[in-house]
């Protein structure tokens, strides 16, 4: 029997209670340890463990419970250290756990800004260990499945991307969230998800504006940006223009979001942040529609195709195509906390994977969070000075999930 890899957490609050939901009906792990500053959150923690794990059919264990972190880590305990702490804490973390030569899955955004996540970057390239950040949009199967699209072209270039996410702006004024220090703003705390998302689906980013909009409650972060960014090689055929529109204002209830992406042969439009549907209207071949068939994730599908005029050639942009059927694609899952559980799941799955082969590249590595954090900070800087930003990123270190 293969041994168990032993985990340990640090940060008990909510966030950190659901990844141990979300990860305890995995038998390849263990809990070792938990930690918190707050003995109620360690107690809430090990109870959520020992119900879901009980659920599942497993062993508890017997985590220890630690007050400091740091003791946690100093402990060894761990080949994995989990960090679901706010922001500010990730680097230090990080760093102690890669020097005690634990592994680390530290939830996004892994710094509040670059020059700080380049020492954890330091730190890596001294030693063995991964660490691996928890983007879990490149673990979603519609995410993967657009991909997918993206990499064979079946629907063409990319012109545009929208994405709108409109979050719950609900959190107490002494909330960490609208301190800059402690989370790096909204762009750096929950924007990162989607920066990230459009430089893993287009590449590098050539430039970014910015408009900022402040915060009605004095002292507080601005609630409202939006950020259009241009990725791309540079030839017009090639560049895709990305709207950003992160607020955190609306009523609980009434949060949305929605990422929108318009090809030469069609467009796709995704509903809420973790997915929940999928639409592809497009003019496609017969071969473009049987790859769409094949690759299409599972879950609840309609498929229309109607065929069109038999002359079948088409133009955007100047640029002929054929195209047999005009096809309409919907796919849905209603289940929103159990995709995000999911997703979750085979991140962790995926630092395992590379952890007991060092060959195997990681799916969402810290250098992703880096290059990510660059185009944060060069946004917030754009909006901060009212003009455009030209960027030099190079690409980044990450492999498709398969």
């Amino acid at each position: 029997m293969n041994r168990k890899t032993s985990l340990g957490l640090i940060g008990c609050g909510a966030f950190g209670r659901f990844i141990l939901k979300s990860i305890a009906g995995l038998q390849e792990v263990n809990l070792a340890a938990v930690a918190s500053r707050r003995r109620s959150s360690l107690d809430s923690a090990l109870e959520v463990w020992n119900r879901a794990r009980r659920e599942s059919g497993l062993s508890t264990g017997s985590p220890q419970a630690f007050t400091d972190w740091a003791d946690l880590i100093k402990s060894k305990r761990a080949d994995i250290v989990i960090v679901a702490t706010p922001p500010a804490l990730h680097v230090p973390i990080t760093r102690l756990a890669l020097a005690a030569g634990s592994h680390v899955f530290v939830e996004k955004p892994g710094a509040v800004s670059s020059n700080e996540i380049e020492t954890i970057l330091k730190d890596q390239r001294l030693g063995i260990n991964r660490v691996a950040v928890n983007f879990v949009m490149r673990f979603h199967p519609y995410y993967q499945f657009l991909r997918g699209l993206i990499n064979s072209g079946t629907l063409g270039t990319v012109e545009r991307m929208r994405v709108e996410n409109e979050a719950h702006g609900d959190l107490p004024p002494n909330h960490w969230f609208w301190s800059e220090g402690q989370s790096g703003g909204i762009l750096v705390e929950h924007g990162i998800h989607f920066l990230d998302l459009s430089l893993w689906l287009l590449g590098p980013a050539r430039a970014v504006q910015t408009i900022t909009v402040e915060n009605e409650r004095e002292g507080l972060i601005p609630d409202r940006v939006q950020a259009t960014v241009l990725h791309g090689t540079g030839r017009p055929d090639q560049d895709t223009v990305v709207e950003h529109y992160h607020a955190f204002t609306r009523p609980l209830g009434l949060n949305r979001a929605e990422t929108l992406l318009t090809f030469q042969k069609g467009y796709v439009r995704l509903q809420d942040w973790v997915p929940t549907s999928l639409e592809l209207h497009a003019l496609l071949d017969e071969t473009s529609l049987a790859h769409i068939e094949k690759a299409r994730p599972s879950g609840v599908m309609s498929l229309e195709a109607t065929p069109l005029p038999a002359s079948g050639c088409w133009e955007s942009r100047g640029h002929g195509f054929a195209a047999t059927h005009r096809v309409k694609l919907r796919l849905s899952r209603t289940d929103y906390e159990g995709q995000y559980r999911d997703c979750i799941r085979r991140s962790l799955l995926d630092l395992i994977g590379a952890m007991n082969d060092p060959a195997t590249p990681l799916t969402a590595p810290i250098e992703a969070a880096a290059a990510a954090l660059q185009l944060a900070e060069a946004a917030i800087k754009a909006g901060r000075i009212g003009r455009l930003i030209e960027l030099d990123q190079g690409p980044v270190t990450a492999t498709p999930f398969a």
